[in-house]
């Protein structure tokens, strides 16, 4: 499965309006939720990194840098 099927926030940056209200779209394409630990948050995102890196699906890698650079606050959970 493509990164870029799976995602609202996808098409989002593509169009260039991802904003900081679009953090509830990086728990969805991540799965992750408020009370997910910090731990997991990072490996939902590495591991969509590293599926992207392997498929050679540089549009998606590019758009998972800019989520991460984007939206630091989705990789912290609640109890850090």
């Amino acid at each position: 499965m493509k990164i870029q099927e799976s995602s609202k926030l996808f098409d989002k940056w593509k169009s260039g309006v991802m904003a900081d209200r679009d953090l509830i779209h990086v728990h969805a394409l991540l799965g992750i939720f408020d009370h997910t630990s910090t731990k997991l948050r990072i490996k939902a995102l590495r591991d969509l990194e590293k599926y992207a890196a392997d498929v050679r699906d540089d549009e998606a890698i590019r758009f998972l840098h800019e989520v991460r650079q984007m939206f630091p606050q989705a990789l912290v959970g609640r109890e850090d």
